[in-house]
């Protein structure tokens, strides 16, 4: 989806671009794959490091005219506002309905990184829930990964006089989130879309693991300019899944929320962090496609009739 988005974002601002090979059909998003006349060379997107500039600027030189998105490249400047997508994102799932204002929905995230899956997820701890309800009158719902596991038979003990969403699908998850009017997001990038792309009123983040630009200076998912968010503080943890680490989702802790000052001072922060990195993968984006072009005009060569000036016998 977040391709997919990146895709648009390109399309809206060159306009002359057909977006294709994107299938998602939960949400009533098909456009099969072009069929050229000829094989065309892929220029193929990929890592953390896609600028939609540089992609629009290629386009508008002329340098690539087949593109494959492989890379996700986690970042707001990628994408344009939550409006122009709305209308593009429909749902097979008229009967789901979201939370009103009375409750906050938490989405859990669960299954494999209960695990050390990976170290820049992990489940939300309980100290993150008990400061979004600080900040908010409304009841807690927990909706997501709630099958039988560690973190979801402590939090019914935590929490027992909360709602506890019924087993749906994904889709049907991802659909309450972004019906609902006051999300608290996990450390997850379903639950930042859904939430992202909702009518909600308030949006809880969590500043942490891959949300959190000190950890992952490469990814930058923090709207500043929405003010439907608040921003939790967290400090830097890896996550292994250790006895210490599951430890830590049940100690108090605080979590103070950010300024856009201060939240903006991080983002920047982290920008100039991985500014070399990011000139480097600029440089060599440049020098693909210009390969790329000249194998694709070699390819078309090729690929064309041959003109004959005789007779041709069979």
């Amino acid at each position: 989806m977040l391709q997919f988005m990146l895709a648009k974002n390109i399309e809206r601002v060159v306009g002359d671009v057909n977006v294709s090979g994107c299938h998602i059909p939960e949400w009533g998003l098909h456009a099969a794959a072009d069929n050229h006349p000829h094989k065309m060379i892929e220029l193929a997107l990929t890592g953390n490091y896609i600028y939609h500039e540089d992609v629009v600027d290629i386009i508008r030189r002329g340098l690539a005219s087949n593109i494959l998105l492989k890379g996700h490249s986690f970042r707001m400047s990628n994408y344009a506002p939550p409006e122009f997508y709305r209308p593009l994102i429909g749902s097979r799932f008229d009967n789901v309905k979201g939370y009103g204002s009375e409750h906050v929905v938490f989405h859990i995230r669960g299954g494999d990184i209960l695990t050390p899956a990976h170290q820049d997820y992990y489940p939300i701890p309980f100290s993150y829930i008990d400061a979004v309800l600080e900040n908010t009158n409304a009841a807690p719902v927990f909706i997501g990964q709630l099958e039988n596991s560690y973190y979801a038979e402590k939090l019914r003990e935590r929490y027992p006089k909360s709602i506890f969403s019924k087993p749906q699908t994904a889709v049907e998850d991802f659909e309450t989130l972004r019906r609902s009017r006051e999300i608290a997001v996990s450390i997850s990038s379903f639950a930042w879309l859904a939430a992202w792309l909702s009518h909600a009123t308030t949006i809880h983040l969590p500043v942490a693991g891959m949300l959190n630009p000190v950890q992952r200076p490469d990814i930058d998912l923090l709207p500043l300019e929405d003010p439907r968010y608040k921003f939790y503080r967290f400090d830097e943890f890896k996550w292994n899944a250790t006895p210490s680490d599951i430890e830590t989702l049940w100690q108090n802790r605080k979590h103070a929320l950010f300024s856009r000052e201060e939240m903006a001072e991080i983002k920047f922060s982290a920008a100039d962090r991985t500014r070399a990195k990011s000139r480097r993968s600029r440089v060599k984006l440049y020098a693909r496609a210009l390969l790329t072009l000249s194998a694709d005009k070699i390819c078309q060569a090729a690929c064309s009739p041959l003109k004959w000036h005789g007779t041709v016998r069979n």
